[in-house]
């Protein structure tokens, strides 16, 4: 649940960052030629880091919080990977943490369900 947690304020914090100051946002992630959609992809980020962060509390992860958590970390390490001729060296260090974050989520899930499966034997 930590891995999530930290998910969830690294979605928030990047989502939130180019909304708050554009200019050095591009300094860091490079020139974004369509602002509205980089504004739109940091609202959808930023609003995934919330909810990550709203599923977390209270101690036990809801489902569809473990399945936003590996989505969206296997999603965006799929674009910085499937892109990384094109985008800053960043983006591949982003695709590690991305890869790190999925396996995590998996793995609760894993864990979650074989609890479950004891549980009820």
């Amino acid at each position: 649940m930590r891995a999530t947690r930290l998910q969830g304020w690294y979605y928030l914090g990047g989502g939130l960052w180019p909304l708050l100051h554009f200019r050095s946002f591009e300094a860091v992630a490079g020139r974004k030629p369509d602002r509205f959609q980089t504004e739109v992809t940091s609202i959808l980020f930023a609003a995934a880091g919330a909810t990550l962060l709203a599923g977390t509390r209270g101690g036990r992860l809801p489902p569809a919080v473990r399945v936003l958590a590996l989505s969206s970390a296997l999603g965006t390490a799929y674009a910085d990977l499937r892109h990384r001729r094109r985008l800053r060296a960043i983006f591949r260090a982003e695709a590690a943490l991305e890869l790190l974050f999925a396996t995590s989520a998996a793995l609760d899930i894993v864990h979650s369900s074989s609890a479950g499966r004891t549980r009820t034997s």
